[in-house]
């Protein structure tokens, strides 16, 4: 009877291990044509962080060094995420924009989005449950 509770306690605790490992998130981020300044890149787990006031789960900065640089985001838990990200080419911290607040500097969103503006969340928003690769093209 209590080798049968025990192997019963062990497989529960095997199924909800399942669930709650981490993953990783590799990110490669292409079209960069100006091999200068940095990568600015912020990682949200929530609608609400993602906006103009919220603070990202994970942000850095990644030499400008190649057309394609990557990083990762390990040891996530299961769940959904957005990425921005912009190409900081003369290092001020900002994404610079002329006279029509159009971008002069490199931008992306998770999925590709933003074709026409800022992405939402919703269009941005990537779901994570095992290890995950996201191409990121510069616009």
């Amino acid at each position: 009877m209590f080798a049968r509770k025990i192997a019963s306690y062990a497989a529960i605790a095997t199924l909800y291990s399942g669930s709650l490992m981490a993953a990783n998130v590799h990110l490669d981020i292409t079209d960069i044509a100006a091999l200068n300044g940095e990568i600015l890149v912020v990682l949200y787990d929530s609608p609400e962080d993602y906006s103009q006031s919220g603070a990202p789960l994970v942000s850095r900065k990644i030499p400008a060094s190649a057309e394609t640089v990557s990083t990762a985001f390990q040891d996530l838990p299961a769940g959904d995420y957005a990425i921005k990200l912009f190409h900081d080419e003369n290092s001020n911290g900002q994404l610079d924009t002329n006279m029509m607040g159009l971008p002069k500097e490199g931008y992306g969103f998770s999925n590709n989005a933003g074709r026409f503006g800022p992405a939402s969340y919703e269009e941005a928003k990537f779901s994570v449950t095992e290890d995950t690769q996201i191409t990121i093209k510069l616009r």
